[in-house]
C-alpha cells in the first residue's frame, strides 16, 4: 500500500470496517475506486463490478510465549478448553474458524469477539488466551506483539479480493494493488 502514495501523492487511502454491501454502495457512486475485502460478491449482484481474487491465506495461531509452549504439543487438539478470542461474530474467520473447531471437536472457551483484530492480539499479547490470523501476516504479528506461534493449519482459509467497477483494472494504483497484492500471496511464507 504504500507504494501508491509514491505514484501519485493525490490519492487517499480509505480503511474501513462495515458491511460489504456499503462499500459496494460507495464503489457504484464512484466514492471509492476499488475495495479489498475477505468476501467475493455474491452471485446475481445487480450492480456491475468485479471480484478479481488476490490470494487465499491459512491460518495461524498465537498466545503469549507461556501459554503457547503448553499448547503447541498436540495442536490443535490442545485449544481444547482453552480461553480463545475470535473475530466478530458474522465476519467470514469466524464463521471458519469455529466451523473447523467443531468438525474436529475442538471447543476452546470463547472469551472474545472481536471486530478488530488488534484487540484480540493486544489481548493475547497480555496472556488472556489464544487468539489466529492469517499466516500471510504470521511473521508480523509475532514481531509486532511479541507473541509466539501455537501452531497452524492450510484446512481452513481466508481469501482476499480486490473489487472494481471493471473487468480489466485500468487505474495505476488500483493495478498496483492487485498485482503486487498476488505477489504477496505467491511467496513462500517462512
Amino acid at each position: 500500500l504504500k507504494a501508491i502514495y509514491e505514484m501519485d501523492d493525490s490519492i487517499k487511502l480509505v480503511c474501513k470496517e462495515t458491511n460489504l454491501e456499503v462499500l459496494l454502495g460507495e464503489l457504484a457512486t464512484n466514492k471509492l475506486d476499488a475495495i479489498l475485502t475477505d468476501s467475493s460478491l455474491s452471485s446475481g449482484s445487480p450492480l456491475k463490478v468485479y471480484s478479481h481474487l488476490v490470494g487465499k491465506s491459512g491460518f495461524s495461531f498465537f498466545a503469549h510465549k507461556n501459554m503457547a509452549e503448553k499448547l503447541r504439543n498436540n495442536f490443535p487438539q490442545s485449544l481444547n478448553g482453552q480461553p480463545f478470542f475470535t473475530a466478530g461474530e458474522g465476519s467470514n474467520q469466524h464463521l471458519s474458524v469455529l466451523s473447523w473447531f467443531e468438525q474436529l471437536n475442538i471447543a476452546p472457551v470463547i472469551i472474545g469477539e472481536f471486530d478488530d483484530s488488534t484487540l484480540s492480539q493486544y489481548f493475547g499479547q497480555a496472556g488472556y488466551g489464544a487468539f489466529c490470523a492469517p499466516t500471510i501476516i504470521e511473521k508480523h504479528v509475532i514481531e509486532q506483539f511479541g507473541v509466539s506461534l501455537i501452531g497452524k493449519t492450510r484446512e481452513i482459509k481466508e481469501q482476499y479480493y480486490l473489487i472494481s467497477p471493471e473487468r480489466k483494472v485500468k487505474h495505476p494504483a488500483v493495478q498496483h494493488l492487485l498485482t503486487e497484492g498476488k505477489k504477496l500471496f505467491n511467496r513462500p511464507i517462512v
